[in-house]
């Protein structure tokens, strides 16, 4: 196996379990192990399937996941994603020719470039927190994603650990990823939505001094 690739889901409906399905449909890859981080009681055919126990927390579930694997790459996804091949190949070209340390991929639905590569770590621009790939040797030195929020600002505090570590990111234009944003947040009840949401947004700009939003701390 080349890459670990884990999905957090919650098909609590046969709409949300569609999306996790079509996901790994278009995930599927001889090189590529799958696991998926489940609330729901539901099992995968062809693929590792955990528990989302206790707390919710976006990032904590995905390094569980990444732990039981050993792929020299690890990718953490959504799982309202959809994959183009040559998706992964893009991909790895992008880590060989570069050097760099994580990456994401590109929605043709936001950048019109199919080749080429940009170098950032901006999130929401070169680095998009719904589906990123790591060198495991760069997810081990760094003591894995920072689980310090639930769900809203974990690519923002993934960011920081970027900072904070010198690591080299890169936007690889021909890995094409489709975001669907059919997201689980529009299930939930408002108090659940605002713990998710913009309570995290508040713990990160806490946490690192920050005013994202405008709406401090």
């Amino acid at each position: 196996m080349i890459l670990d690739a884990v999905i957090i889901s919650d098909a609590k409906s046969a709409d949300l379990l569609g999306v996790t399905v079509d996901c790994l449909d278009s995930l599927y890859d001889t090189r590529v192990n799958i696991i998926v981080v489940e609330k729901q009681k539901k099992e995968y055919v062809g693929v590792t399937t955990l528990r989302q126990l206790g707390e919710f927390n976006y990032n904590r579930y995905m390094n569980e996941a990444a732990r039981i694997g050993s792929a020299p790459y690890i990718g953490f996804f959504n799982n309202d994603l959809i994959f183009s091949p040559p998706w992964l190949d893009a991909m790895l070209k992008a880590f060989e020719v570069t050097g760099a340390d994580s990456a994401s991929p590109s929605d043709p639905h936001l950048y019109k470039a199919t080749r080429g590569i940009k170098w950032g770590s901006r999130s929401g621009k070169e680095l998009l927190g719904w589906a990123i790939v790591l060198k495991r040797a760069t997810w081990n030195n760094i003591g894995g994603l920072d689980e310090s929020v639930r769900f809203w600002c974990a690519e923002n505090v993934y960011e920081e650990q970027i900072k904070k570590h010198h690591l080299r990111h890169i936007l690889v234009y021909g890995s094409q990823v489709h975001h669907l944003r059919e997201t689980t947040l529009k299930t939930l009840d408002q108090p659940t939505y605002e713990e998710y949401t913009r309570m995290q947004v508040r713990q990160y700009n806490s946490l690192f001094r920050k005013n994202l939003f405008g709406w401090g701390s």
